[in-house]
């Protein structure tokens, strides 16, 4: 019995177009990213990718940092599952430079999709530099990315970092945790020494309750980013927290440059002193950062200090019960002006804080 030739010819053409499904491959969204820095046309997320790995400081290439890039793919509609990954793996060369090419192998699948895309560049030493995202106390996009010509900025270590959040930060599995295994002992140790009780509150308590509000955010309030920015013409991103090591400072605030060196970093502490006390203080700072130079000019017992890349100025303002520390690296106070001119801004900034005590009136005859 003959078949009708349009049998054939529907069942041939359904034939083909189920081959031709299970062999498409994973559908892939519009990148966030441009496909090179000075262009406007959207890159690919399979790749491939290249760029060149420098010092953030020195603007000099990094050889032998590990780059990392990983797809995660899914398959399904509505409740989809996943459906495998890819990993590539290279080192930058003596010149800085890396490339990552397109996976081979994709899987293949009607509702195959990339869920997702991470490329993570890591050196010893150095912040982790994500493609999607900026390290630091606060989850911040990274919008500079290219796919290929790609400038990777990697700023040295601060001790003010966590290595935790920063192993938090970077993800990833096999080589690139391989990398970072010394990290990792790093940030058992700083959770085995976590206080909870520091924690909750990271700054001494007040001994008076009307003080309560104005003791936790003083120093925040007295030095903010665009202080800096006005005053230094930074454009970078100003990342501000506590200082972990602020001593016995009443309140202290770091303002830290994401993705530059510490040289950019800024830090103030301020205390809650006076009289005697006060003046004792200073005479303690000026023993602890040998090098001071008196400067009157901010007041009795005032001094600058230069230790390296940092400069630093200290005064005290009894009629406040008030001592202010500032240190500020020379990224971003590359001389003494720079440098008063901040402490200018925080001093007029805390006259408008803390009201002057009263003057004490005088007996009559």
């Amino acid at each position: 019995m003959k078949l009708p030739i349009r049998f054939l010819l529907v069942n041939l053409t359904c034939l083909t177009v189920i081959f031709l499904v299970g062999c498409t491959g994973p559908i892939v969204k519009q990148a966030a990213f441009r496909r090179d820095p000075r262009g406007v046309r959207r890159g690919h997320m399979l790749g491939p990718f290249s760029g060149r790995v420098v010092d953030a400081d020195s603007d000099k290439p990094l050889d032998d940092a590990l780059v990392w890039c990983s797809w995660t793919f899914m398959r399904g509609i509505g409740s989809p599952a996943p459906f495998g990954t890819r990993v590539i793996r290279t080192r930058t060369g003596p010149d800085g430079n890396y490339r990552v090419p397109t996976p081979k192998a994709l899987p293949s699948s009607a509702s195959a999709q990339l869920a997702s895309l991470s490329l993570v560049v890591y050196r010893r030493g150095y912040v982790a530099y994500r493609h999607d995202w900026r390290f630091g106390q606060q989850r911040r996009p990274r919008r500079d990315f290219a796919q290929l010509y790609n400038v990777v900025r990697l700023s040295r270590w601060s001790s003010e970092l966590s290595h935790a959040q920063h192993l938090l930060f970077m993800g990833g599995s096999g080589k690139l945790r391989e990398d970072a295994s010394q990290e990792l002992a790093m940030a058992a140790q700083e959770l085995d020494n976590y206080d909870p009780s520091t924690a909750s509150q990271p700054e001494a308590p007040p001994a008076k309750a009307e003080h309560q509000s104005l003791r936790r955010t003083i120093a925040q309030r007295l030095l903010d980013g665009d202080d800096v920015r006005a005053v230094t013409g930074f454009v970078g991103v100003l990342d501000g927290s506590p200082l972990k090591s602020a001593g016995d400072a009443s309140s202290s605030w770091h303002l830290r440059a994401v993705d530059r060196p510490e040289r950019y970093d800024l830090a103030l502490r301020f205390w809650r002193l006076r009289g005697d006390a006060l003046t004792a203080k200073l005479e303690e700072l000026k023993k602890a950062l040998p090098g001071h130079e008196p400067r009157p000019a901010f007041g009795d017992g005032a001094f600058m200090i230069k230790q390296g890349e940092i400069l630093g100025l200290a005064f005290g303002d009894p009629s406040r019960d008030a001592l202010v520390l500032l240190t500020c690296g020379s990224g971003q106070c590359s001389d003494e002006t720079k440098l008063s001119s901040l402490v200018a801004r925080i001093t007029k900034r805390l006259g408008q804080l803390v009201p002057a005590k009263a003057k004490k009136k005088g007996k009559t005859p």
